[in-house]
């Protein structure tokens, strides 16, 4: 795997954490950033796990979708997952994930490094699994 771009702030970076990494988030965030309708003076920052985002890259490609960025030019705040995670299984590993992904994402917006957020799915029955009470992530950002 090659060496991932280190994040650059600027005044158009929007941030994106990745959302659960057992379900959609990931590959919902490839395929919209492959956009061509995408404008093109923002800066994705994407905050999650490189090598899970590398994997879904793959696999996408594998299936014959290539209009997605390479993550290799992506910037990427890497989080990395700390157990195994299995695709579609909800459980408090890929939530206590997510809920830390949003936090840092929602931490770079105030510190004013980041223009705006922009969420993936995340799993509410995983983030309650991992011991997170909000109801999701609207009530986590308004807190």
């Amino acid at each position: 795997m090659k060496k991932i771009q280190t994040p650059t702030f600027n005044k158009n970076t929007l941030i994106i954490p990745l959302g659960d990494p057992a379900g959609i988030g990931t590959e919902i965030t490839l395929k919209a950033l492959g956009s061509q309708r995408l404008n093109k003076n923002i800066k994705p920052l994407l905050v999650g796990c490189k090598k899970n985002i590398y994997e879904t890259y793959i696999k996408l490609n594998n299936h014959g979708i290539y209009n997605i960025p390479d993550p290799n030019q992506l910037d990427i705040i890497d989080i990395p997952l700390e157990k195994k995670i299995i695709p579609g299984i909800v459980d408090k590993n890929s939530g206590s994930a997510s809920f830390k992904w949003l936090v840092k994402a929602a931490n770079i917006v105030l510190e004013g490094k980041a223009k705006a957020l922009v969420t993936a799915p995340i799993s509410k029955i995983a983030w309650h699994k991992a011991g997170h009470k909000y109801a999701g992530q609207t009530e986590l950002l308004g807190n």
